[in-house]
Parts: C-alpha cells; sequence; structure tokens
C-alpha cells in the first residue's frame, strides 16, 4: 500500500483524533512511502529494557522500487484511549528487509504499541518489561533436592494493569551449549507477591538455571542431593 510519509508525532495526533483507526496524511514535504503491515510484535510479545528486539513485516508485499520506511516508534495508550508518542526507535530503514532491529528504550514498564512509517500501520498492544526481572536464585544459590527453595522477582518490574500468570521451568546445559527445559516448576501464580516457593525435585544434582517466561533467565546455580 503507498501512503503518505508522516513524522512520528503528527501520526500520534491523527491516531488520537480517531481512537486508533488508522487514516491517510501527509507530512510537509507530502512525500508518498510504502507502509507494510506490522506482523510483529503482536499480542503475546514482551519486549525487555536494554536488550535487542526487532519489529517485522511481510517483505513479499513490498514493491522492488520501494523507498526505505522513513521511521519506526514507539506509543503508548492514554487514559483516554489516545495515542502518546513516546520514541522513534528506527529510521530510514530498508523497506525489503521485512525486520528492523534495535535496543529497546529506558521507558517506563506497560504496555504499547508501534507504528511504522505512515498514517497509523500499527501493531497491537504488546507489554515492556524491566531488565532486572529475577533476583534470585544466583550464581551463590544451592538448593537441596526435597527441600523447600524459591524463585524471587523484582515486582515493581511487572506491568501494572494487574497480576499476570506466567510460569518457572527449570533448564539445563546440554553438551553442545543449548538449553534443555528439564520441568515445569511452578505455574498459574501472581506475579505481583515477588516470589514463588515450591519442593526442590528429584533431578540429577548438577549446574541448572531456570527461566520464568521466555527470555526471563537466571544464572546458573547447582541442585545438590
Amino acid at each position: 500500500m503507498v501512503l503518505k510519509y508522516l513524522t512520528p508525532l503528527f501520526a500520534a495526533l491523527i491516531v488520537s483524533s480517531t481512537s486508533a483507526t488508522a487514516i491517510p496524511a501527509f507530512d510537509l514535504q507530502g512525500r508518498e512511502a510504502f507502509a507494510p503491515v506490522v506482523v510483529t510484535p503482536n499480542a503475546s510479545t514482551f519486549w525487555i529494557i536494554g536488550t535487542l528486539a526487532s519489529v517485522s513485516w511481510d517483505a513479499s508485499t513490498v514493491p522492488s522500487d520501494a523507498d526505505p520506511l522513513p521511521w519506526l516508534a514507539l506509543y503508548n495508550t492514554s487514559s483516554f484511549g489516545s495515542a502518546i508518542y513516546i520514541t522513534t526507535l528506527a529510521s530510514d530503514f530498508d523497506a525489503h528487509a521485512g525486520s528492523v532491529e534495535f535496543t529497546v528504550p529506558d521507558v517506563d514498564i506497560g504496555s504499547y504499541f508501534v507504528m511504522m512509517a505512515a498514517w497509523g500501520q500499527d501493531s497491537p498492544h504488546f507489554r515492556i518489561r524491566g531488565s532486572n526481572f529475577i533476583i534470585s536464585p544466583d550464581a551463590d544459590t544451592v538448593w537441596t533436592i526435597g527441600q523447600e527453595a524459591s524463585v524471587i522477582w523484582d515486582p515493581t518490574a511487572v506491568a501494572s494493569e494487574g497480576p499476570e500468570f506466567f510460569w518457572v521451568d527449570l533448564y539445563n546445559t546440554t553438551i553442545y551449549g543449548g538449553a534443555n527445559d528439564v520441568m515445569t516448576l511452578a505455574s498459574n501464580f501472581d506475579t505481583s507477591a515477588g516470589s514463588i516457593t515450591f519442593i526442590v525435585p528429584e533431578v540429577s544434582p548438577g549446574s541448572y538455571f531456570i527461566m520464568r517466561e521466555w527470555g526471563q533467565s537466571t544464572t546458573h546455580f547447582e541442585i545438590v542431593a
């Protein structure tokens, strides 16, 4: 779809005035650009502050003569339902690449969406989380099989919309360096509590790490008999 360029801030004004319904608009230069539909992030996506993230689109839909995409911007939604421009994530990137990568900026924990290049080519809302979720276990932790242990995280790094329910899985590392999912330690718990306690399962003594939803992993620690 060939659309007119907007500046990211003007895009926010357009979306605000239409309750996040995209409409065509012009910037001062009146330039035309192809604006692909955002594929990811989607409603199940979360980004972690300070880590690499990406936005993707279907490159097969991009015309061969398409110009670079002028901007990719981050927005959240006000209590009145209007779009609030937060920051620009990338600019002047290849429309044919199908994705663009960047470092997640240091923003408030919460719900956001992205808009790319034009009049409301926006993603579903997704979450951005803090970079220091898991406090314990750490490298000095030792769990004993059959005894109580806990996973502790920073509850202030949980999005402000309310309690959320995830899982804690136990992993070890294969001889090839990959992650091996050993078992689920806990699931369907209130993340605003800041910790979860369980009995250490019967596993082979050795080095393990845990993951609290994908990407939220600890350092390796020891489990002993």
